[in-house]
């Protein structure tokens, strides 16, 4: 109040007043051209009527200048370009309009949504090769065979019935069966044919039949009953002469639907997924020798709901066999099945359902939540896994006298180890399954953390994520490892009172880390804004410290430490796993400038999801964030080239084996590498379109579950044949079961005194033993779980 007192005495001289009228012109002729503009916009456009239309002006957007209307010139005529083919068929690339704003931060992008899965009927003919065959001695014929029909054209009938033969062995019989052969039987001319059941081991005569054949087929059978085990039954029809004229010269005689149906049949030999298989999608089954011609699907009252071809039959050096499959997608009814082969041999049970994962999903998890280090696992989760909190005191740096916090995490496999490479393998299959798949993950796994409102895979996931995070130095370089001086004894964890060591800053192991934690940043972002952060800034600093460290970096374990380790010739893969992730995490263009350095130097560095070898994740970022194809288009285009050769490779390998496992080789770990590759067939899926990739990936669940030449769900818990002695400390000292374990599977590289005393002929495929004591066959680790975790984000709806 005072100083507005103050103000009223003072007065303005003739000087002050020219002043201010010249401050009041310049304030007005600066300020009207504002208010008419303001005013224009608030006011709408004129109406199209009020336009003058006497003289053509050029159109103008918003309020960019007018231009003259261009002369117009010839448009000259498009050259045609070819139809793909539907394989070749691939998803266009968006091309939005350049007035929309590019993405600046990463969103998923839905451009490359999946198709609804849709499938024909099986092809029943093409690769159909008969296993019956037509036989002849002093008479002449041949066959005309199909899936479902076994025809001979006799063209001289000899001298008698047996001189033309329609026939096939290798048929097995279980003692004390009763045996029904039921057919349907015809021919072009009246006659009789003959048949018989012989025992090809002792060539003693199981069952002979005649009956009459004529131009309308008629069905038959021929019951009779075994006493004795076989594995070489013929079954031989005789369509030779008969005695009449009408079958010395030429005529058709014509087999259907033939079927051999035993009450206590020979099981094994048909694999399937013993878990189950969805009810949309394709579903196969795989024979390992010549089990006839057709298959039968039958329901649990004993009908035949579905009859296919064997098709596909051929040599498959992985697993030594001679190896056919079945087609049976159009079944798609929820119920329990099992197979039935032509020549009578069953498969184990299944389900089609919906969605027959689900419980194995959650038991994948919790298997991880049973890898906890440093804190108690209580009884009413962890069942009989549960243990006291162990190892948590600090452990020392190797070298120094230093201790460090390294408590927490996952205990990598059967042993007591925590390690960089492989943890971060499985934390970014955990946040990779949850990024491309939310909705399928729950909070009610019941883990400790569940029902917290947060689905319990990130829950998991956040507790290495957490372990991590400390072993990151104060430089911003990553140790590698936290280990016990010496493998562990058969003993609980909190017995385990060694030393640990924290072993070695690696380039490897930092750059592992880094990709991971800058994915983390991304799938917490909306969930733990300020966690999401604190991972960036881990990233950021890890990156940093590659930067200054160029060259490679990856240690054997020092002197006088026995424990495990994972040695990594390159860190190509894992430094564009960070560029391309930190780029997806900020769109900062120095990382995607950098990322790309990187690939046209050494293209092999944006492929693979393994533990020593995972590029593939970055280039799976980079390819899903939005606008990516717009920000870089030769770079996105080289990407999509890069993922879609790299499927196709595996592809090959998938349509090369009966099993249709995307394996080419059996070393350590060969489940979970199985399903990596199975990973970027559906990776490619997204971004072509083309069914076959995601297919070929699902095969690689199959495989896992059940339809391999061992007939092994390799899952512990699940499936009617499942490994029962795993490698792991705690559940052989606790003598139970770790359940929901993916074991490493065959091994052919004979890493252990088990596997070495196999066969020297034992196939690659099949170099497998169900024993702790196997350890690089059936050893537990959180990131052969994972890979399964990621596949079933992939192939659940």
């Amino acid at each position: 109040m005072y100083r507005m007192k103050k103000i009223r005495k003072y007065r303005l001289t003739e000087k002050g007043k020219i002043t201010l009228i010249v401050i009041c012109a310049v304030l007005l002729v600066t300020l009207v051209p504002i208010i008419r503009h303001l005013k224009a916009e608030a006011e709408p456009g004129p109406k199209a009527s009020d336009i003058p239309t006497a003289e053509p002006t050029a159109v103008v957007e918003e309020t960019a200048k007018p231009t003259p209307t261009p002369t117009p010139t010839p448009t000259p005529t498009p050259t045609p370009t070819p139809t793909p083919t539907p394989e070749e068929t691939e998803i266009p690339t968006p091309t939005p309009k350049a007035s929309v704003p590019l993405a600046d931060e990463y969103i998923f992008s839905t451009d490359y949504e999946k198709k609804p899965y849709t499938v024909g009927n099986p092809d029943n003919t093409t690769d159909f090769v008969s296993g019956w065959t037509v036989a002849y001695s002093d008479g002449f014929g041949y066959g005309d065979l199909s899936w479902n029909r076994m025809g001979a054209i006799v063209e001289k009938g000899g001298s008698g019935i047996q001189s033309v033969r329609i026939t096939r062995g290798g048929i097995p019989f279980n003692a004390n069966s009763s045996i029904t052969l039921t057919f349907s039987l015809s021919s072009d001319v009246n006659r009789k044919v003959q048949m018989a059941v012989i025992d090809g081991n002792t060539n003693n005569v199981l069952a002979t039949g005649t009956m009459n054949a004529s131009y309308e087929p008629h069905d038959q059978e021929l019951t009779f009953r075994t006493n004795r085990y076989t594995n070489n039954a013929y079954v031989d029809f005789y369509i030779g002469n008969d005695g009449t004229g009408n079958t010395a010269e030429y005529h058709t005689v014509t087999v259907e639907n033939f079927r051999i149906v035993s009450s206590n049949p020979v099981t094994g030999g048909i694999a399937i997924d013993q878990v189950g298989y969805p009810t949309i999608g394709q579903k196969r089954c795989t024979f390992s020798y010549d089990a006839g011609d057709m298959f039968d699907v039958v329901d649990t009252q004993g009908w035949v709901v579905y009859t296919g071809g064997i098709v596909g039959k051929k040599n498959d050096d992985y697993n030594s066999e001679y190896d056919s499959y079945g087609d049976f997608t159009p079944v798609s009814h929820s119920d329990t099945y099992y197979i039935r082969s032509q020549i009578g041999t069953v498969s184990n049970a299944f389900q089609i359902e919906d969605d027959p994962y689900t419980e194995m999903r959650d038991s994948l998890i919790r298997m991880l939540s049973m890898q906890r280090c440093s804190m108690d696992l209580d009884e009413w989760w962890a069942g009989g896994m549960s243990h006291l909190a162990c190892h948590n005191y600090n452990a020392i740096i190797h070298g120094t006298y230093e201790y460090m916090d390294a408590t927490g995490g996952w205990h990598d496999a059967g042993d007591y180890g925590k390690y960089i490479k492989t943890g971060a393998k499985a934390a970014a299959d955990l946040l990779m399954a949850y990024l491309v798949n939310p909705d399928v993950w729950t909070d009610t796994i019941s883990i400790p953390a569940s029902l917290n409102g947060t689905a319990d895979i990130l829950d998991e996931v956040r507790y290495e994520l957490d372990w991590m995070l400390k072993m990151q130095n104060s430089d911003g370089g990553v140790f590698n490892t936290v280990i016990p001086e010496n493998m562990s004894e058969i003993e609980l964890p909190e017995h385990d009172d060694q030393y640990l060591y924290v072993l070695t800053l690696e380039t490897t192991s930092t750059a592992d880390f880094a990709g991971t934690m800058a994915l983390a940043s991304i799938v917490f972002n909306d969930i733990d804004p300020v966690y999401a952060r604190k991972c960036l800034t881990a990233a950021q600093r890890a990156d940093e410290w590659l930067e200054d460290n160029p060259d490679v970096i990856d240690l054997v374990n020092p002197e006088g430490v026995n424990g495990g380790s994972y040695l990594d010739s390159t860190d190509n893969d894992g430094r564009f796993f960070t560029k391309t992730a930190l780029w997806a995490a900020t769109f900062k263009d120095e990382y995607l400038e950098q990322a790309k350095e990187l690939f046209e130097k050494d293209p092999t560095c944006a492929t693979g999801l393994s533990w020593n070898a995972n590029g593939g994740y970055g280039r799976y970022l980079f390819l899903t964030a939005k606008d990516s194809d717009r920000i870089d288009p030769d770079f996105f285009n080289a990407m999509k080239k890069s993922l879609k050769s790299e499927a196709d490779n595996i592809l090959g390998i998938v349509n090369s084996n009966g099993y249709l496992c995307a394996l080419d080789s059996y070393g350590w770990g060969s489940n979970s590498e199985a399903l990596n590759n199975g990973v970027i067939l559906s990776m490619a899926y997204d971004f072509t379109g083309n069914q076959k990739y995601q297919q070929g990936a699902a095969e690689q669940v199959h495989y896992v579950l059940g339809r391999n030449s061992l007939n092994v769900c390799y899952v512990t818990g699940f499936g009617s044949n499942t490994p029962s002695d795993v490698h792991s400390r705690v559940a052989k000292a606790k003598h139970t079961s770790l359940p929901g374990a993916l074991v490493g599977g065959p091994d052919s590289y004979r890493d252990d005194k088990l596997t070495q005393a196999l066969p020297d002929n034992t196939p690659p495929a099949k170099m497998y033993i169900d024993s702790f004591d196997s350890w690089s066959t059936n050893e537990v680790a959180v990131y052969y779980n994972s890979a399964l975790i990621h596949m079933f984000a992939r192939i659940c709806e």
